[in-house]
């Protein structure tokens, strides 16, 4: 029985291993994790339209109109109004900035809590009976530390 041969250069190429700039590693990247890819143009796109919200928002977010109350999608209103005649399209991309800003400040939030939680275990219990709770609280509240 024979042996199949191997194409060695052919399974390197398949592997990645042809990728010298970072254009080339990134294009493999996104062939091997297409979902991956897709994330990251989301990403991309939201943190887009938080930078560039006062240019990209066809109206006024905030403004209020009677007339177009509950409008449906259309001309003026590309995904439509509601109950207020505010323009849904407007809101939904100024609010691109809002979550950008509320994820950026997390961490500073995050650190203030763990550091309330662990004096308040030091001061009271001496720190041996909850550290284990403080540390799980730690862990579950930010877990990029």
């Amino acid at each position: 029985m024979a042996q199949p041969v191997i194409d060695h250069a052919a399974e390197l190429a398949k592997a990645g291993a042809g990728a010298e700039t970072r254009l080339s590693k990134a294009w493999f990247l996104m062939r091997k994790y297409p979902l991956g890819a897709v994330g990251l143009l989301l990403f991309l796109l939201l943190v887009f339209c938080g930078v560039f919200a006062d240019w990209l928002a066809p109206m006024d977010p905030v403004k209020t109109n009677a007339e177009t109350s509950l409008a449906a999608p259309g001309a003026i209103h590309a995904l439509g109004a509601d109950m207020m005649g505010r323009d849904m399209l407007s809101r939904i991309i100024h609010g691109a900035r809002i979550v950008l800003q509320s994820v950026s400040a997390r961490p500073y939030w995050v650190a203030c809590w763990v550091l309330l939680w662990g004096l308040r275990q030091a001061i009271y219990w001496d720190g041996l009976i909850l550290l284990p709770s403080g540390l799980l609280i730690s862990c579950r509240l930010c877990p990029y530390w």
